[in-house]
């Protein structure tokens, strides 16, 4: 089944890792609102692409590792971060 994605639009011409980080946050709610173990639940993909700068993989990466309670405490979004190249064509 196909899901549809999240998609985070630039904020002044610059990535909004903020954003990012509240939608993550969503995404994690879900998951454990759905009453169903993932084995995985904890693990998010980052996909580069070329062009694509070091530090925004390094900023992507923070803001899907943590988050923030009501409280303001830190809390653990997907700390199992996996890196991939990006799409692979295989032919």
């Amino acid at each position: 089944e196909k899901t549809k994605g999240t998609t985070v639009p630039l904020k002044n011409d610059e990535y909004d890792y903020v954003t990012l980080n509240e939608k993550l946050m969503d995404i994690k709610k879900q998951i454990e609102k759905s009453g169903i173990h993932f084995v995985d639940a904890g693990n998010v993909i980052v996909m580069g692409e070329p062009g694509i700068k070091y530090d925004v993989i390094v900023h992507v990466m923070d803001a899907a590792k943590w988050g923030k309670n009501e409280e303001g405490g830190r809390i653990s979004l997907f700390p199992g971060i996996l890196l991939s190249p990006g799409k692979v064509q295989v032919q």
